[in-house]
């Protein structure tokens, strides 16, 4: 994916990643001098990663693949965990749970959020793949919504934009222990999922 485009193991024609290895043996040279050396050539000096060994120490992790000290230290301040210092937490379960999220919030920028709700929008956020990666995924993303799961995501989501909407200013209750959102006011009970250990109050609409 390092090589020029037309030679084996090179990039597709028109790739866009930086032209590293010029044949195949150049890279296999590199590999050979260990993981380090491979993730200081693909990723050093870019992504914030400035000290020799931050393209390996901040390589791919968790659910969403981070990658670099940047987005480590990015994702860190808003999750409240020090990934700078521990890049491997970004593997723990349940800290990789809660990078996705809060890595969907800082690529958005300026798109919608239903931007999400299109895979194609999705892939060119989490990052360049092959084709055949990009037909995977669109495939998996077709399954997952005929599941009933993924009709219960987009009932609860439907139900959450009519709350938005609603002119009633009851308070919301978020039990975030349960999978239940409670409400005191008028509007009807929605479904939501847990984000943490702490209940939110939500006023208004």
């Amino acid at each position: 994916m390092y090589g020029p485009p037309g030679v084996d193991g090179g990039q597709p024609t028109g790739g866009k990643n930086k032209v590293r290895f010029q044949t195949m043996s150049d890279a296999q040279a590199v590999v050979a001098q260990g993981p380090s050396a491979v993730g200081d050539v693909i990723y050093g000096g870019r992504m914030g990663n400035t000290e020799p060994g931050d393209g390996y120490k901040y390589r791919g992790r968790g659910y969403i693949q981070i990658t670099g000290k940047d987005m480590y230290k990015a994702i860190g301040d808003k999750i409240g965990v020090d990934l700078v210092k521990n890049p491997d937490l970004a593997n723990d379960p349940d800290i990789a749970a809660k990078i996705v999220p809060a890595f969907f919030q800082l690529k958005l920028g300026k798109r919608k959020p239903s931007d999400l709700e299109d895979i194609d929008k999705v892939n060119s956020l989490v990052g360049s793949a092959s084709e055949s990666s990009r037909t995977k995924r669109k495939e998996l993303a077709a399954s997952y919504q005929k599941q009933d799961l993924g009709a219960q995501l987009d009932s609860s989501s439907v139900q959450n934009k009519d709350l938005k909407k609603s002119d009633n200013s009851g308070t919301v209750l978020v039990n975030n222990t349960t999978n239940i959102v409670a409400q005191s006011g008028p509007s009807s009970t929605i479904v939501a999922n847990k984000v943490n250990d702490k209940p939110a109050i939500l006023q208004g609409n």
